[in-house]
C-alpha cells in the first residue's frame, strides 16, 4: 500500500548484488519482496480531511504472505519499519491508528484533529474504504455504505486470512 512504493524499497526487494550501493540482508530483502508480492493487504493512513486519497502522515500497512503477516509502518517523514508479525499484532497496529483518529486523540489540538482523517483500506485493489475522523465514519465496504466504526470487523479481516 502507500509508502512501500519508494524506489529504495524496490531496490531492496530486488537485492541486485551487481548494483552499486549497499546490499540488504537477505531477510530484509525477503520480507520486502513478500510484502510487495502479497495479494492481500490491509492498511491505514493519515490523510487530510479535504482529500482522503492523499497520504498526509503516518501509515500502517499489513500484507498476508505465505509465511504469515509482514507489517510496514511509516512516519510522516517517510521513515519505514518493516517486520514479520502475527495477525493479531498487525490488526492491533491498524486498529490503533484508526481509533486514534476516530476518538479524536490523533492530535492534541482539536482543530488540528478535525483537519485530518484516518483511511482504512482493504480488499482486492484496496477498493473497500473506511474514513474515520473525530467521532465520524464514512466509506464503503463491498459497495455498501459504512456509517459506524467497528474495530472487531477490521480484526476479523486479519483472523480470516
Amino acid at each position: 500500500m502507500r509508502g512501500m512504493r519508494s524506489l529504495l524499497v524496490r531496490r531492496l526487494a530486488g537485492a541486485d548484488a551487481d548494483a552499486p550501493g549497499v546490499r540488504p540482508h537477505e531477510w530484509i530483502a525477503r520480507d520486502v519482496s513478500a510484502f510487495l508480492g502479497a495479494t492481500e493487504r490491509i492498511g491505514a493512513y493519515i490523510a487530510p480531511a479535504s482529500d482522503d486519497l492523499v497520504l498526509g502522515g503516518a501509515a500502517v500497512s499489513a500484507a498476508c504472505t505465505d509465511d504469515g503477516w509482514v507489517i510496514n509502518t511509516s512516519t510522516a517523514a517517510g521513515v519505514h519499519t518493516l517486520r514479520a508479525t502475527t495477525a493479531e499484532d498487525a490488526a492491533d497496529a491498524v486498529v490503533e491508528l484508526a481509533e486514534s483518529a476516530h476518538n479524536g486523540t490523533l492530535f492534541k489540538d482539536p482543530n488540528l484533529a478535525a483537519a485530518w482523517t484516518c483511511v482504512v483500506r482493504f480488499g482486492a485493489d484496496a477498493q473497500n474504504t473506511i474514513v474515520l475522523g473525530p467521532h465520524s465514519v464514512r466509506g464503503t465496504v463491498d459497495g455498501n455504505p459504512v456509517s459506524e466504526w467497528d474495530p472487531a470487523f477490521i480484526r476479523g479481516l486479519f483472523a480470516a486470512s
